[in-house]
């Protein structure tokens, strides 16, 4: 029989978000993140992403983006991912109350 105890770890996670308006319902976005491990020492994911965003209305909006992922394996090595997506976004607000529905659609190659 084997017992382990949970370690104390931080992590940590840094993002950076820019959007460019191109029109009244359209902007270019773009980002990235990083993401480190073991009391925030070893870098474990790095991405970049950018794309468009066409708002529809003052509740919804549709976007088309790509992203490129570096994820840390077991063996520290890094493996590159390139993912596709969509999104449809509707979100709707109250005085005391805000709800988001998203739907994703995505085609990811490694």
């Amino acid at each position: 029989m084997r017992s382990e105890a949970q370690e104390q770890d931080a992590g940590a996670w840094l993002s950076l978000n820019l959007e460019k308006k191109l029109a009244p319902t359209l902007a270019f976005v773009m980002g990235g993140e990083i993401r480190f491990e073991d009391n925030a020492t070893e870098l474990v994911t790095s991405s970049a992403e950018g794309g468009r965003e066409y708002r529809l209305s003052k509740f919804l909006k549709v976007s088309g983006m790509y992203r490129f992922s570096l994820d840390r394996n077991r063996d520290i090595w890094f493996s590159r991912k390139h993912r596709f997506y969509s999104d449809i976004t509707a979100k709707l607000r109250t005085s005391s109350f805000s709800f988001k529905a998203r739907t994703q659609s995505l085609r990811t190659q490694k």
